[in-house]
């Protein structure tokens, strides 16, 4: 019996990739020359923040299983998903608790100017005089664009120190002011009025309650930082961004999530007081390994010779 085709898309960690290739016979999205290898592919494991369309499923014709790495399938079309008979599965939380650890990482990095003071030291120019005074986390307010499991890990840490929470979602969680005593704003640009640090942390909150923009980010005002964990061209205005953090209408903003990565904007690369990481927030050891048994598991039974 010929070993099942899985495709795999290119923002999945390597190892995670090995570890799929000893079971199966493993593509990547972005090496696939030949059409014929297409047709062969039954299965799809993509991250929960990739958008999975009509575009995308037509070209696997003999898909047959969609897994998703993490909790959230909202950007797949379930659609066109059932209209074709394809499995969607999802994995039970894997990274919430690495994702509000970084996004935390970077939140800090942006106030205290890590990075920037590091360069400085780095660059010997320190002895010029002392760096600049920094803003401070405590007593600050917190503000969360979702209210999935990684806001929620964040509001955990947000008390820690000291901060307020409030949150924008679609609708309000019945256990947000009972357990996080989280104010609920039905928008972004209202959310952004009331807090001194946005985290944009799940797109089907984004889609409810509106993009990052010019407006948002001059709500969010000169002392104020933004931090971004998602990917997609709908995520956030990086144009202006730029723009504000040139003319310093923005505190600062530290980035894991761009439109197009891999591909990360000249502007957004050379703009002075952004923070930029390479995706990863989800990326530790014991996600990718506890992702790798999980979706090994889903793959393994749904093609099992009994399953088929």
């Amino acid at each position: 019996m010929n070993p099942i085709e899985v495709m795999v898309t290119s923002n999945l960690p390597a190892a995670f990739t090995s570890g799929l290739q000893k079971h199966f016979t493993v593509h990547h999205r972005e090496h696939i020359r030949d059409p014929a290898v297409l047709a062969r592919v039954k299965a799809l494991v993509c991250a929960e923040h990739l958008a999975l369309g009509r575009e995308l499923m037509g070209l696997l014709p003999h898909l047959k299983l969609i897994c998703v790495l993490g909790d959230d399938a909202s950007l797949v079309d379930a659609k066109e998903a059932l209209q074709r008979g394809i499995v969607v599965l999802k994995t039970r939380d894997i990274h919430s608790q690495d994702m509000a650890d970084f996004a935390m990482g970077l939140l800090i990095n942006s106030v205290r100017h890590l990075s920037e003071s590091e360069r400085v030291l780095r660059n010997g120019d320190w002895v010029d005089g002392p760096i600049p005074a920094t803003g401070r986390l405590h007593g600050r307010r917190m503000g969360l664009v979702g209210w999935g499991s990684v806001s929620r890990a964040l509001a955990q840490r947000a008390k820690g120190f000291g901060m307020s929470v409030a949150y924008c979602d679609a609708e309000p969680s019945a256990d947000s002011a009972a357990e996080h005593n989280a104010t609920f704003y039905a928008h972004t640009l209202e959310l952004a009025q009331h807090v001194d640090f946005l985290l944009l942390t799940q797109h089907a909150a984004l889609k409810a309650c509106g993009a990052v923009d010019a407006a948002v980010l001059q709500a969010l005002g000169p002392e104020g930082h933004l931090v971004n964990l998602l990917n997609g061209a709908d995520v956030l205005d990086e144009a202006a961004l730029a723009a504000a953090l040139q003319a310093r209408q923005l505190g600062g903003a530290a980035l894991d999530g761009f439109a197009e990565p891999p591909r990360v904007s000249p502007v957004l690369r050379q703009a002075k007081g952004a923070v930029l990481s390479p995706g990863m927030a989800c990326n530790t050891q014991a996600a990718v390994q506890d992702a790798c048994d999980q979706v090994l598991l889903q793959l393994k039974t749904f093609f099992a010779p009994s399953a088929t």
